[in-house]
Formats: C-alpha cells, structure tokens, sequence
C-alpha cells in the first residue's frame, strides 16, 4: 500500500481519514505468465485458426494455455474435435486449486473452452479477469481468442502481446480500422489472412492504408476442413512465434 506518515500526535479523526485514503495494490508475481490475445473485427477473419496454431507453436517452447473468451461464438473446441470443457467459473476454480506450481512446458497447449456461452444477462467481466487471472499464474503464456474487437474488449489494455486478424478483404481491413484509431494497449502485431499469392502485394499495401501499420504476415489460404483436429496453418505463424518468444519469454 501508499503510505502516509503521520505524527503520532494527530488527531484521531485525522489517523482515520489518512485510513480512509490508503490505496492497496495487488502484488504481482514474479513468474506470472505473459497474455497474448487474438482479436480482429468481426466477420470471421480466421481469429479462432490463428490462436490454435500460434498457441500450438508457442508450446513446443513454454507452458501455453489456449482461452477461448469469445463469449458469443465459442469455436476453439469444436474446431479442434474436443469435447468442450467446463465452464469459465469451473475452469478458474479448478486452475485455483490444482495448480499449486506452474505447468510444465513442451508438448500441446492445454484448451479451456467452455461447453456453451455465458447467458445474456451474466456479466462476463469478473469471470474473464478471474479466469485469466488464475490462467497466468500456472502457465507460462496464455493466448486469448476474444471474439470480434469491440470497445467493450478493456481485456486488450492489459495483455502483453496482441495479435490483430483480419483476412484480404478490404471489408473486413476497413472494419479494423474503426478500432485502430481509439486503441488500448500494446501495438498489434498485425496478420493478414487468407491472401491468395496473386494479390499479396495489394494486400499487404490495403492494410498499411487502412491500419496504418506494417503487417508482421501475409498467411495464405488453407483448406480447414482437411484437417479439423489439428493446427491447420502448420509452420505459417513461425515469424510470429519466435517474435513472441523473443520478447515474452525470459531465455533459460
């Protein structure tokens, strides 16, 4: 907390106003884990394939827990083939009480999707932040899928790492471009997705128009269907694997 030095001779109505002003602030461990959220307009620019595959990458070197947090459309499970898990609230929980030391890194991601969305009339705010909380302190890297950008998104002001999707289209880079002038947070890093190998140059010149930012990739398009259980852009998010790595993770 902020102190406030008294003398001890203060009035006992001043010792309590003093009282009264103290500020307390929550004590952050050392080894809390960073946040990456996936965000991008709305219009399914492939928010959800990028998060499965980045967050699959980061694991070959770090502990990873992939969120979803689009309360609205939750897909990771369903693109993944996996059973959905339990709720946001249960998932918290059960990282609170069975995760006393951080989980080991290497290997798969660990997927908290819930089953279903919040109801409408839930407030999600104390869930996310309980969940991310809980999240961060047991994994080395959490990467959030949260949904469409929209201003109620306050999430993205405290995330380490932000990656903005949008696909080739000049719908969906003009929609992100809505966002980009009011933004919070750290600057995305920013993938273009879906860009067919005849328009790259047209891509990549649309998005440094519209977000007024240098895009990190130009992904190409992919079939997902022909691998629904599995990270379907394979080796294409590497230059954005290894720049979160290098700027996230501390070298052993």
């Amino acid at each position: 907390y902020k102190r406030q030095a008294l003398p001890d001779t203060a009035p006992p109505e001043e010792m309590l106003n003093a009282a009264s002003m103290m500020t307390f602030e929550k004590a952050i461990p050392a080894n809390r884990g960073k946040l990456i959220a996936i965000t991008g307009p709305r219009g399914a620019p492939g928010r959800t394939e990028i998060a499965i595959s980045l967050g699959h990458l980061l694991a070959e070197h770090a502990s990873v827990a992939l969120v979803d947090l689009d309360l609205d459309a939750p897909a990771i499970s369903f693109r993944m083939g996996m059973k959905p898990g339990p709720d946001l609230l249960e998932s918290a929980e059960s990282l609170r009480t069975s995760r006393q030391h951080k989980v080991a890194s290497g290997g798969n991601p660990t997927v908290i999707a819930a089953p279903r969305p919040l109801l409408p009339t839930a407030d999600p705010k104390p869930v996310v932040a309980d969940l991310v909380d809980a999240s961060l302190s047991a994994f080395d890297l959490t990467v959030i899928d949260t949904g469409p950008l929209s201003p109620e998104l306050t999430i993205l002001s405290t995330c380490d790492a932000i990656v903005l999707v949008c696909d080739a289209s000049p719908v969906s880079l003009i929609r992100a471009s809505h966002t980009v002038g009011d933004w919070v947070g750290p600057t995305p890093e920013v993938v273009i997705n879906r860009v067919s190998p005849q328009t790259e140059e047209d891509s990549a010149l649309l998005a440094r128009r519209a977000l007024g930012l240098e895009p990190l990739l130009l992904v190409p398009v992919v079939d997902a269907t022909k691998a629904p259980t599995s990270p379907v852009l394979g080796r294409a998010l590497d230059p954005l694997a290894a720049r979160i790595r290098r700027s996230l993770l501390v070298p052993t």
